[in-house]
């Protein structure tokens, strides 16, 4: 089939407040095109009625609820009401422009619809560049205006390379430079959004541009010989979920890709990979260049072997604001599950259809039970029928001393309302348990989820909320990069993201290595705040409208109890109608804070909001650093209890008050106000002898002394120990002023 045939069962005309193109991107009937064709132009909204067009019928589309990313870099997805392509509707191979020489590409579309069915277009794609907002494009060749073969309704066409046969981008707009007192039209230019750009804020688009990329590298493993063994047991246990495919012996032609084709089929290209890396198959690496999982996924280590090993709880459900890896996790659970022999079902909650049913049609159809669809209406008779079929498939293996089951991932659950929830934690899930002796779910959602685990009254649902990185999780994921300064680079991308995975993985995708640390970030730094701020807006969504503010203003205080909430409501920092302890009850029940050492801390979204509120609200942040300031100080002179944790708390707030009033972005004058802060903090009488003055002074001074140098050394608090180092570095990020500290206080005589 030529590219002509294949482009024209991949597209469709748009219909919205312009006409244009869009093509297919998912088997669920999803389609990509421009915002602009679907925008109300007074309101900046996508519009109701948006109308495709393919082969002749007419669909009613709905626009789906996608990150404002997307609409920056003026793409939209599209649906159509049946969830599932169009009889005829093909999906186009998706791939990242390879720089390395001009490409010829085609494009199909519908810029003259009165006229034509579609007109094509071609020509080539010179480069990638970014405009003045740092958006980036493709910018394709540019001819005469007579003789411009892209014009208006081809905005949302795709970008088909001729050569490596797959769709690089999707034509946006057209820069017109104008010339002379008339402004007459001298050049016009056409641009495309690049597929790996979008790839980062719309999950299925990643997914499938990753498949395409192992599919072209994984045909060289199969002319290996002794590679054949292990593609066989993948197969093998594959037709454990897929009862229904051929047996390996009887694959038609050459096995190997007769198998790659199904596996592409059925979109279980990673977990191959993931099962021939297992194998521990040594010259894997020279075939697929990409790591085993996301780099997002670095961090989840731990809840990775919490969720997969042998004592894991049966029912777990994580929980994070948007961006921190959980749909990473989730795939990443299940691969493991698979690799130990379990049957897996990954589904997602869909946005437009949140409802039980159609997530009891998703799970049998995943688990490869298409006879159970009709029983999908009651949850009883599927949830029986599910685990009978479940269970004599188990049984049928030859387990040996390994004890496998059934594990079902369930995604975006805070789609799901509470009142369908309630049906499938209190009725589907105990009749699954009931039949299988060995059954897991694994649920994945934003925080609006709370409500979930009180409303699990028959089965134990144990919530997990997912953190940020840490600074050594951000290290390693800059290592999968590069070496180079690993440290500063580090403490600058910690420092600018707060330990968000998706921010710093954004970051990454944009990141000159070549450049100085300190330069690369300062030249940066515009850029960087757009990508950080457009995330934390969206997380502080996920917070109670009421509470917002409240933690906007907690954001700056890492560590406080009921005297220090009584306090800043006291003082005014805190608009709050009640008193502390009724705050103190709302801010738990958010299950974004806990409780740990007699105080209240927020691990998950505070360092965000932070960062948003010294970026929006410079002078707010500020004023309140230095309130913190005050109001600890106080409080240490006055506390008994774990004083040694106010002295910490206290410490991080002169760094920070004194930080952020001197700081300044012109390089030269920054070293000089950190070496002034570093003189400041550290002289006979400076910030830290202070501290250990007002500890010395209180009774029981040594085991207090004791006790804080105990725990500096352990680092049991990361941040502070961070936070310490960046704030008073040199040109390098070490460990130098932290063990300052550590000096000072074993030092210091009582």
């Amino acid at each position: 089939m030529n590219s002509q045939d294949v482009l024209v069962r991949a597209i469709a005309q748009v219909r919205g407040t312009r006409h244009g193109t869009a093509f297919f991107i998912g088997e669920d009937g999803t389609l990509l095109t421009c915002f602009h064709l679907i925008k109300n132009s007074d309101t900046g909204e996508p519009i109701d009625d948006v109308r495709v067009v393919f082969d002749g019928i007419e669909y009613q589309a709905k626009y789906i609820h996608t990150p404002l990313e997307l609409q920056r870099l003026d793409a939209a997805i599209l649906r159509l009401p049946d969830n599932k392509l169009p009889r005829g509707a093909a999906l186009l191979p998706l791939g990242k422009w390879d720089s390395s020489q001009p490409t010829r590409f085609q494009a199909l579309g519908f810029r003259s619809p009165q006229s034509f069915e579609h007109l094509y277009a071609d020509g080539k794609v010179l480069g990638r560049t970014y405009t003045t907002f740092g958006r980036p494009v493709l910018q394709l060749d540019s001819e005469s205006i007579d003789k411009q073969t892209i014009r208006h309704g081809m905005s949302g066409s795709p970008v088909y390379d001729m050569v490596e046969e797959h769709v690089v981008g999707m034509i946006i707009q057209r820069y017109s430079e104008q010339a002379g007192e008339r402004e007459t039209v001298k050049e016009v230019i056409p641009l495309a959004v690049p597929i790996d750009e979008l790839a980062n804020f719309w999950f299925p688009i990643r997914v499938r541009l990753r498949e395409q990329q192992l599919l072209k590298q994984l045909p060289e493993i199969t002319k290996l010989a002794y590679v054949e063994k292990e593609l066989r047991k993948f197969y093998e246990r594959l037709s454990n979920f897929f009862p229904e495919l051929t047996p390996y012996d009887d694959l038609k032609g050459k096995k190997p890709q007769a198998l790659l084709e199904k596996i592409r089929e059925l979109r279980r290209v990673q977990d191959l990979v993931n099962h021939l890396r297992s194998a521990r198959l040594g010259y894997l690496d020279e075939f697929v260049k990409l790591n085993s999982y996301p780099v997002s996924f670095v961090n989840r280590k731990e809840e990775l072997t919490d969720s997969s090993a042998n004592y894991a709880a049966p029912f777990l459900l994580y929980e994070a604001p948007a961006g921190y890896g959980k749909t990473e996790l989730l795939k990443a659970i299940e691969h493991e599950h698979f690799r130990k022999g379990w049957l897996c079902a990954y589904v997602k909650v869909d946005q437009e259809a949140p409802s039980v049913t159609h997530v009891l049609e998703n799970v049998v159809t995943a688990f490869g039970y298409h006879d159970l669809l009709p029983l999908c209406e009651n949850v009883s008779s599927v949830a029986r029928a599910l685990a009978a079929a479940l269970k004599v498939r188990l049984e049928s293996f030859e387990r040996g001393h390994k004890e496998v089951g059934a594990i079902l991932l369930v995604d975006n659950i805070e789609l799901l309302p509470l009142r369908e929830a309630d049906v499938f934690l209190n009725q589907f899930l105990p009749l699954m348990q009931a039949t299988l002796s060995v059954f897991r779910i694994r649920l994945a959602g934003r925080y609006t989820t709370s409500s979930w685990a009180r409303k699990a009254k028959k089965c134990k649902l144990v919530v997990h909320p997912l953190t940020p990185f840490k600074f050594n999780a951000v290290r390693d994921t800059i290592r999968l990069k590069s070496e180079r300064q690993l440290d500063l680079r580090a403490a600058h991308l910690m420092h600018v993201t707060g330990g968000h995975p998706g921010c710093i993985i954004e970051i990454l995708e944009r990141m000159n290595f070549d450049e100085p640390v300190e330069q690369h970030f300062a030249l940066n730094d515009d850029k960087y705040k757009r990508i950080v701020l457009s995330t934390a807006s969206q997380v502080r969504q996920s917070i109670p409208p009421k509470l917002r503010d409240v933690f906007d203003t907690l954001s700056v205080f890492r560590r406080y109890n009921y005297w220090l909430l009584e306090r800043m409501i006291d003082d005014g920092l805190i608009s709050y109608q009640g008193d502390a302890r009724d705050l103190e009850k709302e801010l738990t029940a958010t299950y974004l804070v806990v409780r740990d050492q007699g105080f209240i801390q927020d691990e998950i979204v505070r360092r965000l909001l932070s960062i948003r509120l010294r970026w929006k609200e410079r002078e707010r942040f500020v004023t309140l650093c230095e309130q913190a300031r005050v109001i600890y100080r106080e409080y240490l002179g006055n506390t008994i209890s774990r004083p040694e944790f106010v002295a910490i708390e206290g410490l991080y707030q002169e760094l920070q008050s004194r930080y952020y009033q001197e700081s300044s972005p012109v390089l030269s004058q920054e070293a000089l106000q950190q070496e002034a802060l570093r003189n400041e903090f550290f002289t006979d009488d400076g910030v830290l002898n202070f501290y250990l003055k007002t500890l010395a002074s209180k009774p029981e001074a040594q085991d207090i002394m004791a006790d804080l140098r105990t725990r500096l050394i352990r680092e049991e608090d990361w941040e502070f120990r961070f936070v310490v180092n960046f704030y008073l570095r040199d040109d390098q990020y070490t460990n130098k002023p932290y063990q300052q500290i550590i000096d000072a206080v074993s030092s210091f005589a009582i």
